[in-house]
């Protein structure tokens, strides 16, 4: 056992103690209690590997492998962004797809869960449920965090060299953030009523998957054909446009969009705060239902 994590009685504790809002301002009230239940989550991850926190390494590194074989290699894909880019930038902009997809994806996987699993502290009256899923959320930022580390390693010793427009990247990550917390809360309510939202969610991460542009870009397809049409309405999937938008500040020099920056922050923040509004309106039934 982790010797930071509090005993669960000493959390419930916790939270009696910090008092309750109906705002999302709970967050920062209740942030020991969250950072307790986000270190948790990152314990139970781990819990019976052998391998342990290795795994968060090796996961990333081997798809990295598999996709640029398959998508590099067998199939000479390039994101066409620029003239210069090589299948070692190919690879890159994959990694950073795949890491941005796995922030979002990774808390869709667990979400519908979240309270569920954690029935025995609904009837707790004081406890606020709204922590489970935003530490569920915030945890799966540490897989994010380490696979960031990956890159920046692959991007120091085989990537373009660097430039100021990388300053932009925690600008352009932030409102994943938001949206991964606001899909936490309003699919752990959901998930308490409507026992089929986990068996879907196998479908839509899928379809997340090949529609957020992890292997192409808007850049990858000529003027006037229909791929380039397909990816124009693709871009207004928010995950789509924050992992294109990623790769053009790190690996293409090419300056963010910033009409197109402000949709994704309107976007996040908008679900983040009906994911918050409907796990406030539905929480008074949890009880009931389990």
């Amino acid at each position: 056992m982790n010797k930071s994590l509090l005993p669960m009685e000493e959390m419930i504790n916790e939270a009696g103690r910090g008092g309750g809002d109906g705002s999302p301002l709970l967050l920062w009230r209740q942030r020991s209690l969250l950072w307790q239940f986000t270190l948790r989550y990152i314990h139970l991850r781990h819990k019976g590997s052998y391998l342990g926190i290795l795994w968060q390494i090796l996961t990333p590194l081997l798809m990295l492998a598999l996709y640029s074989f398959t998508f590099g290699v067998l199939l000479k894909g390039r994101f066409g962004a620029v003239p210069t880019e090589t299948a070692a930038d190919y690879a890159l902009g994959i990694f950073m797809g795949f890491m941005l997809y796995g922030l979002v994806a990774d808390s869709l996987g667990a979400a519908t869960n979240v309270i569920v699993d954690n029935s025995n502290l609904v009837k707790k009256v004081r406890f606020p449920l709204e922590i489970l899923p935003a530490s569920l959320a915030l945890s799966v930022c540490w897989s994010f965090l380490i696979s960031m580390l990956l890159f920046v390693a692959g991007f120091a010793v085989a990537g373009p060299p660097p430039s100021w427009l990388m300053l932009w990247l925690p600008v352009i990550l932030f409102p994943l953030l938001l949206l991964s917390m606001g899909l936490c809360w309003m699919l752990g309510a959901l998930g308490v009523y409507f026992r089929d939202v986990q068996n879907a969610m196998g479908f839509i991460t899928t379809a997340l998957f090949y529609m957020s542009g992890i292997f192409y870009s808007t850049h990858s397809a000529v003027e006037g054909s229909r791929a380039r049409v397909a990816l124009e309405v693709l871009r207004w999937n928010p995950v789509f446009l924050a992992i294109d938008m990623s790769r053009d500040v790190s690996l293409w020099g090419i300056e963010p969009n910033l009409p197109l920056l402000g949709y994704l922050y309107a976007v996040c923040a908008t679900v983040f705060a009906a994911g918050f509004l409907t796990f406030r309106r539905l929480r008074s039934g949890f009880a009931d239902v389990l």
